[in-house]
């Protein structure tokens, strides 16, 4: 796997290195960002926010970008993902979550941190209405672990309101994805938000 770390500060791209086990370059200059080369792009927002935007702006996002600041926002990391980017987080985060962050966008899914992911799925106006043709694919706990996604719930919630393990949760919201054809809770919003 090989990752490119952009950003003005050597001293967090340096922390980046020692910390990710696959192969990361430290890029250049932001045309190195588009390098197909790459499996993953990972900018330090804090040093290079003008350039990150000014490309949301034209629309054209790198693939498997992920955006990492010292502070993360709910409204900053909202408006990343919704313009392409595949994860966004603190850029001090723990060496288990960042190894966590790298594999869910390798396997094509987005990565958020929890309050962030409620966030984005609050901005969606939720109808009860949800398309039949989709949900005829669904088990009627699936239907309900569904709507409880869509009201934001955490897998904890669920399992609480549904009287039932969140090992079951998890379960039922992976088979949801894969009947659905979704990776991620975002994209089953969106999905369901057509």
């Amino acid at each position: 796997m090989k990752i490119g770390l952009y950003g003005t500060d050597i001293n967090i791209l340096q922390e980046w290195q020692s910390r990710l086990n696959e192969e990361a370059t430290v890029l250049e200059n932001a045309d190195a960002l588009f390098d197909e080369a790459l499996d993953i792009v990972m900018v330090d927002y804090n040093t290079v926010y003008n350039e990150i935007n000014a490309l949301n702006t034209k629309g054209t996002t790198p693939a498997h970008l992920v955006v990492l600041e010292s502070n993360p926002a709910d409204a900053t990391g909202k408006l990343l993902i919704l313009n392409g980017a595949m994860a966004y987080g603190n850029s001090r985060m723990l060496k288990i979550h960042l190894d966590q962050l790298v594999q869910t966008v390798m396997n094509n899914k987005i990565w958020v941190y929890p309050d962030l992911m409620n966030s984005i799925i609050k901005t969606f106006h939720i109808s009860e209405n949800l398309d039949p043709t989709l949900m005829k694919r669904l088990t009627n706990q699936e239907i309900e672990v569904t709507k409880l996604i869509l009201h934001a719930l955490s897998n904890e919630a669920i399992a609480t309101k549904l009287n039932i393990t969140q090992r079951t949760v998890k379960a039922h919201i992976s088979s949801i994805f894969s009947k659905l054809h979704v990776n991620d809770r975002v994209s089953l919003v969106l999905l369901l938000n057509k």
